[in-house]
């Protein structure tokens, strides 16, 4: 943007900051890796408390998290009522797709391994518990918000983004609440937050960052925080699956018993619809309403041919 003035460190194309982000994010995933092999109690389930390998990826991810919030300080002011579409639309609408198919997956799986219930339910010989009727209401929100954000990444991709698309951009945002209190609740009696940490940050940064970019529909765009909280949000997911997927190939076994795969898909879900969120955000041209040009240029068409 002319008048903006860039950081030291700005980084003024997306996919720089896209690759900023996974290039770091491979590395603190092998980290991880060797954190979960080093520091982690598989009898117990719990991770070993102050083990050099934690802090050091603590340390790495606090000093990740510094460098994302300069970069963030690149962001150029949003001067418009709604995004242009990006250049290179087939690859944002395509991996914004696979993202949402991902969640969805998620939702199918999360009613799969419930099927007996739902099965129950549906023909009346009784009613799930309160644990898994949650679930079953997470697994519809993540189907409902799947099929929103293929209808968001359509709109974004054909520039027409507004209010009337609003609607689709609060599921995901409800959708990641219930996300974040069903994930607090699971790990609420481990004693050692390092367990569960990275994974935890991921799924609050995804809130987050859902949350910023739904302002953009409601003209309130927040240019800064959309784009840092998106950065963080793929970045702790990534290191959540990169630990895990690693420590397989590496071992051959996974560090914890029973794998959730609906969970595995949720963080794939947060790695890439993020990451074309910073896309949109730092590579879009952001302008005035194209109509509201055109409806300006109509009337003062008008009033020069009078004088």
């Amino acid at each position: 943007m002319p008048g903006h003035k860039q950081g030291v460190f700005a980084l003024r194309r997306p996919y720089m900051l896209i690759l900023m982000t996974v290039i770091i994010g491979i590395m603190a995933g092998l980290m991880r890796t060797f954190e979960l092999r080093l520091a982690w109690e598989p009898a117990l389930g719990l991770m070993k408390s102050y083990h050099p390998s934690s802090i050091s990826l603590l340390v790495f991810s606090v000093a990740f998290t510094v460098l994302a919030l300069i970069v963030s300080r690149s962001a150029p002011p949003f001067k418009g009522k709604r995004v242009a579409a990006p250049r290179q639309i087939p690859i944002y609408l395509t991996v914004d797709t696979l993202a949402a198919l991902a969640l969805i997956f998620s939702g199918v799986m999360d009613i799969y391994s419930n099927r007996e219930d739902v099965q129950a339910l549906i023909t009346g010989e009784g009613v799930p518990a309160m644990g898994t009727a949650s679930m079953l209401i997470f697994a519809v929100l993540s189907l409902f918000a799947g099929i929103s954000v293929i209808l968001i990444a359509r709109a974004a991709s054909k520039g027409v983004l507004g209010r009337a698309y609003g609607f689709y951009m609060t599921v995901p945002v409800f959708w990641a609440c219930y996300w974040l209190i069903l994930d607090f609740s699971k790990h609420a009696v481990n004693p050692v937050p390092l367990s569960y940490l990275y994974e935890m940050l991921g799924i609050i940064f995804t809130l987050l960052s859902l949350y910023a970019a739904a302002g953009f529909f409601f003209n309130l765009p927040r240019m800064r925080q959309t784009l840092v909280y998106s950065i963080l949000g793929g970045f702790f997911s990534l290191i959540t699956v990169l630990g895990l997927v690693m420590y397989r190939v590496l071992w051959g076994i996974w560090p914890v018993d029973n794998i959730n795969w609906s969970d595995f898909a949720r963080f794939v879900f947060s790695m890439l619809h993020l990451m074309c969120t910073v896309y949109i955000v730092r590579g879009q041209k952001f302008d005035v309403y194209r109509t509201h040009h055109k409806e300006n240029e109509n009337k003062s068409a008008p009033a020069e041919a009078n004088s």
